[in-house]
């Protein structure tokens, strides 16, 4: 089973532009981590509130534990954290199913079919 973690914040006036640039680095900072799956940065899709984030997928919780722990991710990390708006910072952990082996065994079943 996945990890997932979800982080969702609201940059401090006029610092919008410097915490995008902060989470892609955090993200390339994930790169090179043992157990790293995915990762997407997030925008809103709104103007109602200017929120961003981040998503990142792990083969497991202990790999993401590991990763958040590193010394140069939390220094990234403290970075971003000082970008922020007080009180806009939520984050989420889950546990995640594969959806896509489910859904190639669909397609295959139709290609089968349509044959």
């Amino acid at each position: 089973m996945l990890h997932v973690r979800l982080s969702l914040m609201r940059a401090k006036s006029g610092q919008e532009r410097a915490l995008a640039a902060a989470i892609d680095e955090l993200v390339a900072l994930y790169l090179d981590q043992r157990g790293f799956v995915a990762a997407y940065k997030l925008s809103s899709s709104d103007d109602a509130m200017p929120d961003i984030g981040r998503v990142t997928v792990w083969r497991s919780k202990r790999d993401a534990g590991a990763a958040a722990q590193s010394h140069h991710v939390m220094a990234k990390r403290a970075e971003v954290l000082a970008l922020l708006e007080d009180d806009t910072l939520l984050e989420r952990s889950f546990h995640a199913e594969d959806g896509a082996r489910p859904l190639a065994r669909l397609v295959q079943r139709m290609r089968l079919r349509t044959v």
